[in-house]
């Protein structure tokens, strides 16, 4: 699955290096509809991973929009 690095870096405000986290939209397909969505769907992933294997300019964009995402440890 090719994911559009370019594409998500824009959306979340970071640099494409940093999006080697893999984000999956809905039904297969690559769609990001905005920064919640993205990071709604990788709190997902983030319950099986710790929050500290994804990258510090990911981690800060998922934790603007789910504050309570680092208290629940």
């Amino acid at each position: 699955m090719k994911i559009r690095y370019a594409e998500i870096a824009k959306q979340i405000g970071c640099g494409t290096m940093t999006l080697w986290y893999v984000v999956n939209g809905k039904d297969g397909k690559e769609v990001y509809t905005s920064r919640v969505e993205i990071a709604r769907r990788a709190a997902e992933i983030t319950k099986k991973k710790p929050i500290e294997h994804i990258s510090p300019s990911l981690r800060k964009a998922f934790l603007r929009a789910y504050p309570n995402l680092n208290k629940s440890k």
